[in-house]
C-alpha cells in the first residue's frame, strides 16, 4: 500500500533578526499510510506546530520533500497549496472558530460552500452527534459541542485526512475524551487522521502510532504509549 504522506528529511529554519537561525523541525521523516491515525506529542517548543503547519500545507519547508496523496507539495503554488488544502485535509484546532451569529449548521454549511463537492451538513452534523443542536448558535452550546461542531466542519469536504491541533486544549478530562473517542471513530470509518497535542496521557489511552518529538528531531516512533 502507498502511503497517503510522507516526509523526508523535512527541515523548516526561521531566520530572526539579530539573532542566529532558527530550526524547529530539523530532518523529519516518516510515512503515513492511509486510514491509519498518528498522534504527534511533544513538549512546548518540541516543533510539533512548526510540523502540523508544514504537514497541513499551511507552510512550506526549507529543505527536504513532502508527499501528499502523491503530489510534490514542496514544488505547488500557494494557489495549488490552497487547492490541496481544501480538497484533501481537513483542520480542527484547538480554539473553535465558529461564527458566532451563525448557528451549528450554519457554521458548517459556511465551509461547505468552499467546496467542490461538499458532503450533506446536516448529515455529517449528525455523525458527531448534534443533530439535535443544529438549530443553536455557538454561544448556547459547550465547549465539546463547539468542537463537534468544529469537527463536522473539518468533514464536510470529505477530506483524506484531518489534522487536528490541540483538538481538547480547551476542555475538561471528561470532554476531552469525548472528542477523542469521536476522532477514533472517524478514523475507523476509512479517515486518516493526525492529532498533534502535548497531552500524552490523553493519547496514551488509544493504542494508535505515536511519534515523539524533541527539540525538532523524531525521538521515538511506534505504537503504544510513551512516559508521561
Amino acid at each position: 500500500m502507498e502511503p497517503i504522506l510522507r516526509v523526508q528529511n523535512l527541515t523548516k529554519t526561521f531566520t530572526r533578526s539579530g539573532q542566529s537561525n532558527l530550526t524547529a523541525v530539523n530532518g523529519i521523516s516518516f510515512d503515513l499510510l492511509p486510514g491509519e491515525c498518528l498522534g504527534i506529542i511533544g513538549e512546548s517548543g518540541s516543533g510539533k506546530t512548526t510540523l502540523m503547519n508544514l504537514i497541513g500545507c499551511l507552510d512550506v519547508p526549507t529543505s527536504g520533500s513532502y508527499l501528499l496523496g502523491g503530489q510534490d507539495i514542496t514544488k505547488c503554488t500557494p494557489k495549488q497549496l490552497a487547492e490541496v488544502r481544501n480538497k484533501e485535509l481537513g483542520f480542527v484546532f484547538q480554539f473553535y472558530n465558529l461564527v458566532g451569529n451563525l448557528t451549528a449548521l450554519e457554521n458548517v454549511e459556511l465551509a461547505a460552500q468552499i467546496c467542490k463537492d461538499p458532503l450533506d451538513a446536516a448529515t455529517v452534523l449528525d455523525e458527531v452527534g448534534l443533530a439535535k443542536r443544529a438549530n443553536n448558535f455557538p454561544g448556547q452550546l459547550s465547549g465539546g459541542e463547539q468542537q463537534r461542531v468544529a469537527i463536522a466542519r473539518a468533514l464536510v469536504n470529505n477530506p483524506s485526512t484531518i489534522v487536528a491541533d490541540e483538538p481538547t486544549g480547551n476542555l475538561d478530562p471528561n470532554r476531552s475524551l469525548e472528542i477523542m473517542t469521536l476522532l477514533e471513530r472517524i478514523n475507523a470509518l476509512g479517515t486518516t487522521v493526525i492529532v498533534v497535542t502535548h497531552e500524552r496521557g490523553l493519547v496514551n489511552r488509544f493504542n494508535k502510532r505515536i511519534i515523539l518529538l524533541n527539540d525538532g528531531q523524531v525521538i521515538g516512533d511506534g505504537l503504544g504509549s510513551y512516559e508521561v
